[in-house]
């Protein structure tokens, strides 16, 4: 099973600060591909402090992309995910040319 998770991407874009921090919480401790949070920077700052209360280490926190998507000024919901999907086949390309 983990080598499936491997080839896993995450997306955490729940209707709460509590949700995204559980949820980012236990995928952590999967290997996955790709894990990205959507939450402007507040909310990072204050999951990030929640992880590290937790016991994450650093490079744990390091696995997270927050914000997530690429940084093309994106403004419409339609805009943002697609800036996510791209970072996303971004990072699968980029691990598949290597």
């Amino acid at each position: 099973m983990q080598n499936r998770l491997i080839f896993t991407y995450v997306v955490i874009a729940t209707w709460s600060h509590r949700t995204d921090a559980e949820c980012l919480k236990d995928i952590l401790s999967y290997p996955t591909k790709y894990v990205g949070m959507l939450g402007s920077s507040k909310k990072i700052t204050t999951i990030v402090n929640y992880l590290q209360e937790k016991g994450h280490s650093s490079h744990d926190i390091a696995r997270v992309k927050a914000p997530i998507g690429l940084d093309i000024n994106a403004q419409t919901p339609s805009e943002i995910a697609i800036s996510i999907l791209a970072q996303i086949i971004s990072v699968r390309r980029s691990a598949q040319a290597r």
